[in-house]
Protein backbone atom coordinates (compact mmCIF):
# COMPACT_ATOMS: atom_id res chain seq x y z
CA UNK A 1 0.00 0.00 0.00
CA UNK A 2 3.07 2.26 -0.18
CA UNK A 3 3.59 2.47 3.29
CA UNK A 4 7.29 3.06 3.97
CA UNK A 5 9.13 0.98 7.48
CA UNK A 6 9.03 2.80 10.22
CA UNK A 7 7.80 6.21 8.58
CA UNK A 8 4.07 7.79 9.97
CA UNK A 9 1.29 7.47 7.70
CA UNK A 10 -2.26 8.21 7.99
CA UNK A 11 -4.74 5.37 7.08
CA UNK A 12 -7.91 6.82 5.31
CA UNK A 13 -9.76 2.81 5.62
CA UNK A 14 -9.61 -0.06 7.32
CA UNK A 15 -7.51 -1.96 5.43
CA UNK A 16 -4.79 -4.87 5.94
CA UNK A 17 -0.90 -4.65 5.31
CA UNK A 18 1.59 -6.70 4.15
CA UNK A 19 5.44 -6.55 5.29
CA UNK A 20 8.24 -8.72 3.39
CA UNK A 21 10.97 -9.06 5.53
CA UNK A 22 14.71 -10.03 3.12
CA UNK A 23 17.13 -11.16 5.41
CA UNK A 24 21.00 -11.01 4.64
CA UNK A 25 21.15 -14.41 2.78
CA UNK A 26 18.26 -12.92 0.60
CA UNK A 27 15.40 -14.88 1.73
CA UNK A 28 12.26 -13.54 2.40
CA UNK A 29 9.17 -13.93 4.64
CA UNK A 30 5.83 -11.88 5.04
CA UNK A 31 3.51 -11.23 7.66
CA UNK A 32 0.12 -9.19 7.92
CA UNK A 33 -1.33 -6.35 10.03
CA UNK A 34 -4.95 -4.92 9.82
CA UNK A 35 -5.26 -1.31 11.06
CA UNK A 36 -9.38 -0.50 11.82
CA UNK A 37 -10.00 2.68 10.92
CA UNK A 38 -13.07 4.14 12.86
CA UNK A 39 -14.68 7.19 12.11
CA UNK A 40 -14.19 10.25 14.23
CA UNK A 41 -17.47 10.94 16.49
CA UNK A 42 -19.80 13.43 14.87
CA UNK A 43 -19.75 16.05 17.53
CA UNK A 44 -22.54 18.77 18.20
CA UNK A 45 -21.85 21.74 20.28
CA UNK A 46 -26.03 22.75 19.43
CA UNK A 47 -27.54 25.70 17.47
CA UNK A 48 -26.28 29.57 18.14
CA UNK A 49 -27.43 31.42 20.98
CA UNK A 50 -28.86 35.06 21.45
CA UNK A 51 -29.61 36.04 25.31
CA UNK A 52 -29.58 39.18 26.99
CA UNK A 53 -27.08 40.46 29.48
CA UNK A 54 -27.09 38.58 33.29
CA UNK A 55 -29.60 35.58 31.55
CA UNK A 56 -28.73 31.71 31.64
CA UNK A 57 -27.61 29.41 29.12
CA UNK A 58 -26.58 26.00 28.94
CA UNK A 59 -24.30 24.29 26.79
CA UNK A 60 -24.54 20.64 26.21
CA UNK A 61 -22.71 18.62 23.47
CA UNK A 62 -23.76 15.53 21.49
CA UNK A 63 -22.62 13.32 18.91
CA UNK A 64 -20.02 10.82 20.94
CA UNK A 65 -22.64 7.98 21.90
CA UNK A 66 -23.16 6.60 24.88
CA UNK A 67 -20.29 6.78 27.48
CA UNK A 68 -19.15 9.49 25.58
CA UNK A 69 -17.33 12.93 27.08
CA UNK A 70 -17.18 16.45 26.20
CA UNK A 71 -15.35 18.84 27.66
CA UNK A 72 -16.23 22.76 26.98
CA UNK A 73 -13.22 25.68 26.49
CA UNK A 74 -13.59 28.56 28.90
CA UNK A 75 -14.56 26.72 32.08
CA UNK A 76 -17.97 25.88 30.70
CA UNK A 77 -19.22 22.48 32.15
CA UNK A 78 -21.60 20.42 29.89
CA UNK A 79 -25.13 20.11 30.62
CA UNK A 80 -24.73 23.37 33.34
CA UNK A 81 -26.07 26.72 33.37
CA UNK A 82 -23.62 29.39 33.56
CA UNK A 83 -24.01 33.05 33.17
CA UNK A 84 -22.28 35.03 29.74
CA UNK A 85 -20.80 37.90 30.19
CA UNK A 86 -19.70 38.75 26.81
CA UNK A 87 -20.12 37.64 23.36
CA UNK A 88 -17.96 34.30 22.93
CA UNK A 89 -17.57 31.54 20.44
CA UNK A 90 -17.39 28.20 22.71
CA UNK A 91 -15.66 24.80 21.97
CA UNK A 92 -16.44 21.27 23.06
CA UNK A 93 -14.07 18.06 22.33
CA UNK A 94 -16.30 15.06 22.51
CA UNK A 95 -14.74 11.89 22.81
CA UNK A 96 -16.14 8.64 21.95
CA UNK A 97 -15.58 5.40 24.74
CA UNK A 98 -12.80 3.90 21.91
CA UNK A 99 -11.25 7.81 22.43
CA UNK A 100 -11.67 8.83 18.74
CA UNK A 101 -12.72 12.39 19.36
CA UNK A 102 -13.92 15.69 17.08
CA UNK A 103 -15.01 19.31 18.15
CA UNK A 104 -17.88 21.37 17.60
CA UNK A 105 -18.45 25.35 17.64
CA UNK A 106 -20.91 27.58 19.47
CA UNK A 107 -21.68 31.42 18.96
CA UNK A 108 -23.46 32.62 22.20
CA UNK A 109 -24.40 36.36 21.86
CA UNK A 110 -24.66 38.06 25.03
CA UNK A 111 -26.97 41.27 24.44
CA UNK A 112 -26.64 44.50 26.37
CA UNK A 113 -29.74 45.58 28.69
CA UNK A 114 -30.98 48.66 27.05
CA UNK A 115 -30.82 52.03 29.49
CA UNK A 116 -33.94 52.50 30.21
CA UNK A 117 -35.07 56.16 31.07
CA UNK A 118 -38.10 56.96 33.02
CA UNK A 119 -37.45 60.17 33.36
CA UNK A 120 -37.05 63.04 35.93
CA UNK A 121 -38.87 63.68 39.34
CA UNK A 122 -42.48 65.32 38.91
CA UNK A 123 -43.91 67.52 41.02
CA UNK A 124 -47.22 68.66 40.25
CA UNK A 125 -50.79 69.94 41.91
CA UNK A 126 -53.34 67.72 42.87
CA UNK A 127 -55.91 67.51 39.30
CA UNK A 128 -53.05 68.14 37.13
CA UNK A 129 -52.40 66.11 34.11
CA UNK A 130 -49.23 64.44 33.27
CA UNK A 131 -47.76 62.18 30.59
CA UNK A 132 -45.12 59.77 31.25
CA UNK A 133 -42.87 57.96 28.74
CA UNK A 134 -40.08 55.60 28.71
CA UNK A 135 -37.08 56.74 26.34
CA UNK A 136 -33.89 53.98 26.35
CA UNK A 137 -34.95 50.57 24.17
CA UNK A 138 -33.92 52.10 20.86
CA UNK A 139 -36.16 51.63 17.67
CA UNK A 140 -39.02 48.92 17.88
CA UNK A 141 -38.99 49.12 21.78
CA UNK A 142 -42.33 48.66 23.79
CA UNK A 143 -42.77 50.46 27.46
CA UNK A 144 -44.97 49.24 30.05
CA UNK A 145 -45.90 50.78 33.27
CA UNK A 146 -46.69 50.29 36.52
CA UNK A 147 -50.08 52.01 38.21
CA UNK A 148 -51.75 51.85 34.96
CA UNK A 149 -50.36 53.76 33.19
CA UNK A 150 -50.01 53.69 29.57
CA UNK A 151 -46.95 55.41 27.91
CA UNK A 152 -47.09 58.72 26.36
CA UNK A 153 -50.79 58.78 26.92
CA UNK A 154 -52.17 61.67 29.28
CA UNK A 155 -53.49 60.86 33.21
CA UNK A 156 -54.34 62.44 36.25
CA UNK A 157 -52.26 61.26 39.34
CA UNK A 158 -54.59 61.35 42.84
CA UNK A 159 -51.32 60.86 45.26
CA UNK A 160 -47.82 60.85 45.27
CA UNK A 161 -46.27 57.60 44.01
CA UNK A 162 -42.91 55.89 42.17
CA UNK A 163 -43.63 54.56 38.73
CA UNK A 164 -41.66 52.28 37.55
CA UNK A 165 -41.43 51.33 33.52
CA UNK A 166 -40.08 48.61 31.52
CA UNK A 167 -38.68 48.63 28.30
CA UNK A 168 -38.27 45.56 26.12
CA UNK A 169 -35.94 46.29 23.20
CA UNK A 170 -35.78 44.94 19.56
CA UNK A 171 -33.58 41.93 21.10
CA UNK A 172 -36.42 41.00 23.63
CA UNK A 173 -34.42 42.59 26.49
CA UNK A 174 -35.60 44.63 28.91
CA UNK A 175 -34.73 46.92 32.18
CA UNK A 176 -36.34 49.14 34.25
CA UNK A 177 -36.11 52.74 35.84
CA UNK A 178 -38.72 54.31 38.45
CA UNK A 179 -39.74 58.10 38.67
CA UNK A 180 -41.37 59.55 41.32
CA UNK A 181 -44.34 61.81 41.23
CA UNK A 182 -45.46 64.11 43.77
CA UNK A 183 -48.61 65.49 43.82
CA UNK A 184 -48.67 68.50 46.04
CA UNK A 185 -52.22 69.29 48.20
CA UNK A 186 -54.21 72.44 46.43
CA UNK A 187 -54.70 75.54 49.48
CA UNK A 188 -57.78 75.41 51.24
CA UNK A 189 -58.67 78.72 51.72
CA UNK A 190 -60.30 80.63 54.20
CA UNK A 191 -60.12 84.00 55.56
CA UNK A 192 -61.84 86.41 58.41
CA UNK A 193 -62.70 89.82 58.55
CA UNK A 194 -63.15 92.15 61.69
CA UNK A 195 -65.51 94.45 61.55
CA UNK A 196 -67.19 94.06 58.57
CA UNK A 197 -70.17 96.66 58.63
CA UNK A 198 -68.91 100.07 58.93
CA UNK A 199 -69.39 103.65 57.81
CA UNK A 200 -67.85 104.97 55.11
CA UNK A 201 -64.51 105.39 55.35
CA UNK A 202 -64.12 102.33 57.02
CA UNK A 203 -61.08 99.63 57.58
CA UNK A 204 -61.60 95.88 58.09
CA UNK A 205 -58.62 93.96 59.44
CA UNK A 206 -58.65 90.37 57.05
CA UNK A 207 -56.58 87.39 58.28
CA UNK A 208 -56.02 83.91 57.05
CA UNK A 209 -54.93 80.34 58.84
CA UNK A 210 -53.58 79.09 55.24
CA UNK A 211 -50.26 78.59 55.13
CA UNK A 212 -48.75 79.90 51.76
CA UNK A 213 -45.42 81.10 49.71
CA UNK A 214 -47.68 84.50 47.84
CA UNK A 215 -50.99 85.67 48.84
CA UNK A 216 -53.15 87.96 46.56
CA UNK A 217 -56.28 89.41 48.31
CA UNK A 218 -58.85 91.57 45.66
CA UNK A 219 -60.98 93.38 48.35
CA UNK A 220 -64.50 94.57 45.64
CA UNK A 221 -63.29 97.93 45.22
CA UNK A 222 -60.96 98.04 42.31
CA UNK A 223 -57.69 97.36 45.23
CA UNK A 224 -55.41 94.37 45.73
CA UNK A 225 -53.06 93.63 48.60
CA UNK A 226 -50.13 90.76 48.47
CA UNK A 227 -49.92 91.23 52.50
CA UNK A 228 -50.53 88.21 54.49
CA UNK A 229 -52.89 89.46 56.54
CA UNK A 230 -53.90 92.86 55.40
CA UNK A 231 -55.88 96.10 56.66
CA UNK A 232 -58.13 97.30 53.78
CA UNK A 233 -59.72 101.01 54.01
CA UNK A 234 -63.24 101.43 52.39
CA UNK A 235 -64.00 104.84 51.34
CA UNK A 236 -67.62 104.56 49.51
CA UNK A 237 -70.88 102.79 50.17
CA UNK A 238 -71.65 99.60 49.03
CA UNK A 239 -71.57 95.51 49.50
CA UNK A 240 -68.19 94.22 48.32
CA UNK A 241 -67.00 90.87 47.76
CA UNK A 242 -63.26 89.27 48.91
CA UNK A 243 -61.28 87.34 47.19
CA UNK A 244 -57.88 85.47 48.59
CA UNK A 245 -55.76 83.69 46.51
CA UNK A 246 -52.85 81.88 48.17
CA UNK A 247 -49.98 80.21 46.08
CA UNK A 248 -48.50 76.99 48.13
CA UNK A 249 -44.18 76.50 48.20
CA UNK A 250 -45.08 73.80 45.36
CA UNK A 251 -46.89 76.22 43.55
CA UNK A 252 -49.98 75.28 43.88
CA UNK A 253 -53.37 77.83 43.57
CA UNK A 254 -56.45 77.87 45.89
CA UNK A 255 -58.74 80.38 45.84
CA UNK A 256 -62.01 81.51 47.78
CA UNK A 257 -64.22 84.17 47.08
CA UNK A 258 -66.79 85.25 49.97
CA UNK A 259 -70.15 87.00 48.44
CA UNK A 260 -71.54 90.36 49.78
CA UNK A 261 -68.46 89.97 52.72
CA UNK A 262 -68.20 93.87 53.29
CA UNK A 263 -70.89 96.82 53.95
CA UNK A 264 -70.27 100.50 53.85
CA UNK A 265 -72.83 102.22 54.81
CA UNK A 266 -73.21 106.19 54.22
CA UNK A 267 -71.79 108.33 56.90
CA UNK A 268 -74.93 110.25 58.51
CA UNK A 269 -75.45 113.67 57.53
CA UNK A 270 -76.67 116.00 60.14
CA UNK A 271 -79.58 118.99 59.13
CA UNK A 272 -81.96 121.12 60.09
CA UNK A 273 -84.16 124.17 59.64
CA UNK A 274 -86.35 125.78 62.26
CA UNK A 275 -88.92 128.53 62.45
CA UNK A 276 -88.97 131.02 66.02
CA UNK A 277 -92.51 132.44 67.05
CA UNK A 278 -93.45 134.75 69.79
CA UNK A 279 -94.92 133.42 72.90
CA UNK A 280 -96.45 135.67 75.81
CA UNK A 281 -94.71 137.34 78.57
CA UNK A 282 -91.23 137.55 76.22
CA UNK A 283 -90.97 134.02 75.74
CA UNK A 284 -90.03 132.72 72.04
CA UNK A 285 -90.86 129.21 70.75
CA UNK A 286 -88.63 127.51 67.93
CA UNK A 287 -89.80 124.76 65.56
CA UNK A 288 -87.27 122.61 64.79
CA UNK A 289 -87.43 120.80 61.37
CA UNK A 290 -85.03 117.66 61.15
CA UNK A 291 -83.24 116.83 57.02
CA UNK A 292 -81.09 114.70 58.42
CA UNK A 293 -79.88 112.25 56.11
CA UNK A 294 -78.62 108.41 56.89
CA UNK A 295 -79.52 108.51 60.33
CA UNK A 296 -81.63 107.16 62.97
CA UNK A 297 -81.80 108.57 66.60
CA UNK A 298 -80.57 111.77 67.27
CA UNK A 299 -79.43 114.25 69.94
CA UNK A 300 -80.60 117.62 70.40
CA UNK A 301 -78.71 120.17 72.23
CA UNK A 302 -80.34 124.08 72.11
CA UNK A 303 -77.39 125.95 73.69
CA UNK A 304 -79.65 127.40 76.72
CA UNK A 305 -78.34 125.13 79.31
CA UNK A 306 -81.81 123.31 78.93
CA UNK A 307 -81.66 119.39 78.91
CA UNK A 308 -81.25 117.90 75.61
CA UNK A 309 -83.74 116.08 73.12
CA UNK A 310 -83.99 112.72 71.25
CA UNK A 311 -87.38 113.73 69.71
CA UNK A 312 -87.16 113.75 65.62
CA UNK A 313 -88.42 116.95 65.08
CA UNK A 314 -88.45 118.96 68.51
CA UNK A 315 -90.13 122.47 69.64
CA UNK A 316 -88.29 124.14 72.22
CA UNK A 317 -89.22 127.25 74.14
CA UNK A 318 -86.39 130.24 74.95
CA UNK A 319 -87.03 131.75 77.90
CA UNK A 320 -86.20 135.90 77.96
CA UNK A 321 -84.59 137.88 75.04
CA UNK A 322 -80.24 136.61 74.15
CA UNK A 323 -79.58 139.14 71.67
CA UNK A 324 -77.08 136.60 70.92
CA UNK A 325 -78.72 134.18 69.90
CA UNK A 326 -78.42 130.14 70.73
CA UNK A 327 -75.66 127.65 69.45
CA UNK A 328 -78.54 124.42 68.80
CA UNK A 329 -76.35 121.18 67.45
CA UNK A 330 -77.75 117.72 65.78
CA UNK A 331 -75.90 114.99 66.44
CA UNK A 332 -77.37 112.44 63.57
CA UNK A 333 -76.74 108.62 64.46
CA UNK A 334 -77.24 105.49 62.38
CA UNK A 335 -78.02 101.80 63.75
CA UNK A 336 -73.82 101.13 64.15
CA UNK A 337 -73.31 104.47 65.91
CA UNK A 338 -71.80 106.56 63.85
CA UNK A 339 -72.55 110.02 63.99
Amino acid sequence: GGVIDATPFTPVATETFTVTGTDENGCQNTDDVTIAVILAPDIDAGEDQEICEGEEVTLTGTGAGVGGTYVWTDGVVDGEAFTPTVTITYTVTGTATGGCENTDDVTVTVNLLPAVNAGADESLCEGDELILAGTGAGVGATYTWTGGVTDGETFTPTETDVYTVTGVDANGCENTDDILVEVNPIPVVDFTGADLIGCEPHTVDFSTDTPGANYNWVFGDGSISTTEDPSHTYNAEGTYDVTLTVTSWAGCVGTATYFDYVTIVPQPVADFNFVTNDVDNGVSSAQFTNESMYSESYIWTFGDGSPSSDLVNPTHLYPGINELGYVVELVAMNSLGCA
